[in-house]
């Protein structure tokens, strides 16, 4: 699995965030640059304002409305509760205990109201970028292809599901070590691709 995934990285990591032709290499890169020192902010965090909860939600869902609304409506309904989570999760981050941290921001586990395992994954991957990961479905899709599933299950993978949660994680992390690439630029390669063998 490890070459394959390199040669997607290898691929796919240059043309984030979009493989349109719309700039050049050096626009990518500084791209990326603003990204990672904005993420930056994030790290080592052991709780977040209600800005930077905003912030969060609007960069992971800039590309959906409806989930950014949902995400919002969490946040709205009582900010004292959500907070409460985020430092607990950021604490039980800080013990690796990855099904704790990430259920505890979960609405379905007593965690923010509207949020999935996709929401509940960036503030543990903002805060704690050299352990977690984002939980995204184009980068479920292509860890998918590494497995060898067939085209039809890996387009038809439309949320990322709380029961890949500890393998897909385990896999990205043994994947960023052997590679070695960090687990941020592997997101980006494998969120890119989305479950594509090429560009």
């Amino acid at each position: 699995m490890i070459d394959h995934a390199r040669s997607l990285v290898y691929r796919w990591l240059p043309l984030y965030p979009d493989t349109r032709p719309w700039v050049d290499h050096q626009a990518r890169k500084a791209l990326w640059r603003s990204e990672d020192g904005w993420l930056d902010t994030f790290r080592g965090a052991d709780s977040l304002t209600r800005e930077q909860v905003g912030d969060l939600i609007n960069w992971k869902w800039q590309r959906y409305p409806a989930k950014r609304s949902q995400s919002w409506r969490g946040v709205d309904s009582n900010w004292n509760h959500v907070s409460s989570r985020i430092r607990l999760a950021l604490a039980k981050a800080d013990t690796e205990d990855d099904n704790a941290a990430v259920d505890t921001l979960r609405g379905r586990t007593g965690g923010i109201p509207n949020w999935e395992t996709a929401m509940a994954s960036v503030v543990l991957a903002a805060c704690r970028p050299a352990i977690y990961t984002l939980a995204d479905s184009r980068a479920l899709r292509t860890l998918m292809l590494l497995e060898g599933r067939p085209a039809r299950e890996i387009q038809g993978m439309r949320w990322f599901p709380r029961t890949r949660w500890p393998g897909y994680l385990g896999t990205c992390r043994e994947l960023s070590v052997g590679l070695p690439v960090r687990l941020r630029d592997l997101d980006r390669a494998f969120w890119t691709a989305n479950g594509r063998q090429e560009p």
